[in-house]
């Protein structure tokens, strides 16, 4: 149910993308990295990993707080699908990919 809702919310919001800004804003990329970074270190991380999750997704956070409002919006929509479905930009999270993702990641966020 909650998928469907999200979807339903987000669709508008690609379209909007997509004809402005390519399929995904910058915005929403930035949405997605911190929703994927909570997702992966709740529900993919070892022990041992888990900061290293939280340290990518809090410098994504910092990046999402200077959005503007509207951006923020659209970002929020896609962090939600990310952290409580484990759907980063359209596919679905698994540990192995949540490592691929967090390396990229990090030299994203953190190589600034």
């Amino acid at each position: 149910m909650m998928a469907s809702t999200v979807t339903m919310f987000l669709a508008p919001a690609m379209v909007h993308a997509q004809s402005d800004e390519g399929l995904f804003s910058a915005a929403m990329e930035i949405g997605a990295d911190t929703g994927a970074m909570k997702y992966c270190e709740e529900n993919a991380a070892s022990d041992d990993d888990k900061d290293k999750y939280k340290l990518v997704r809090l410098q994504a956070l910092n990046d999402y707080n200077e959005l503007e409002a509207e951006a923020k919006a659209k970002a929020l929509l896609v962090r939600s699908a990310a952290q409580d479905n484990g759907d980063y930009l359209g596919k679905k999270l698994t540990a192995e990919r949540c490592e691929d993702i967090r390396k990229v990641l990090g030299l994203k966020y953190l190589g600034k």
